[in-house]
C-alpha cells in the first residue's frame, strides 16, 4: 500500500504521522517533500525519510544531463502517474508538505 497526502504546514503534517505510527506504519516508510526543512521532524522522529525537493548537487547534475528537473527526477522515483507527479510538483512549488507512505 503506498499514499501521498499534501499539507499546507507542519502541525497537519506531524499529525498524520503520529496517526500513522499509531495505525502500525513505521517511520522508515514515510517520506516527507518539501522545499524547505520541517523542523518538526527532528521532534517526531528522526527515522522519518526527509527529500528536499530543491535537490542536491548530484540532483542538479542529473538534471542537467537528463533535462528533466529536480523535482520531476525526484517523482520519478515515487511510481506515481503522470497527472499525480504534475499536481505534486505544483503542491510543492507552492510551499506545500508532501508525505509518501510506502507499506513495507
Amino acid at each position: 500500500m503506498r499514499f501521498v497526502e499534501s499539507f499546507m504546514s507542519e502541525q497537519p503534517l506531524l499529525g498524520k504521522i503520529e496517526q500513522l505510527k499509531a495505525e502500525g506504519y513505521k517511520e522508515e516508510e514515510m517520506y516527507v517533500l518539501s522545499q524547505n526543512k520541517v523542523e518538526g521532524l527532528a521532534i517526531v522522529d528522526s527515522k522519518t525519510n526527509f527529500i528536499d525537493a530543491s535537490g542536491h548537487l548530484g540532483d542538479k547534475i542529473s538534471s542537467f544531463f537528463t533535462g528533466k528537473s529536480v523535482r520531476e527526477a525526484q517523482f520519478d522515483n515515487l511510481d506515481l502517474s503522470e497527472i499525480d507527479k504534475e499536481q505534486y510538483i505544483r503542491d510543492i512549488e507552492s510551499g506545500n508538505i508532501l508525505l509518501f507512505v510506502r507499506k513495507k
